[in-house]
């Protein structure tokens, strides 16, 4: 594993992966109970793993496999297996983008045994919007890593697997027949 091989497209994805497992954990719908007088109870607060059923284990993968690619790239001696990870890494975030864009807007029951007549306002947390900006920096992520085929920085001669060497190879000569 060689973490000279990592670009600025699978910093930024694996990075927007940490966030977006972060975001995850954190709160992502308050819930208050609405009273006409006297002080207003709370609710506990849910995260994505609460208030969600099948959407948060669709970004906790999209999550995951954002930080695979930074370890592919470094793992990998070449760079054909990260591209290929990184478009797939595009479109799961896009998907991941568009999960969450839906889940901004949705107003999830509250927990806890409350009473169906008791009226409750539900509000949106900070984790839907960290998820949010995660997964649209995960898809500008694996864009540039796509863009980016370079193994190295430019300038410097490499061999095929991206380690510096003094001169460019030979070319084969073929015989012609």
């Amino acid at each position: 594993m060689d973490l000279r091989r990592l670009r600025a497209g699978e910093v930024i994805a694996g990075f927007s992966g940490v966030l977006l497992l972060l975001a995850l954990l954190l709160p992502w719908y308050t819930h208050e109970v609405a009273t006409s007088f006297g002080p207003r109870p709370s609710l506990p607060s849910q995260n994505a793993f609460e208030a969600l059923a099948v959407a948060d284990l669709l970004l906790l993968v999209v999550a995951v496999a954002a930080v695979g690619l930074a370890i592919t790239t470094a793992a990998e001696k070449t760079v054909a297996v990260p591209i290929a990870y990184a478009s797939l890494l595009s479109a799961a975030s896009v998907i991941g983008f568009v999960v969450v864009l839906v889940h901004l807007g949705y107003s999830p029951a509250p927990g806890g045994g409350v009473p169906p007549e008791t009226r409750v306002e539900t509000g949106t947390a900070g984790g839907v919007y960290l998820a949010l900006l995660a997964t649209a920096a995960m898809f500008v992520g694996a864009l540039f890593s796509m863009r980016d085929e370079r193994l190295s920085k430019g300038g410097r001669l490499t061999d095929q697997t991206g380690k510096p060497v003094d001169r460019a190879p030979e070319a084969e000569r073929l015989a012609t027949p």
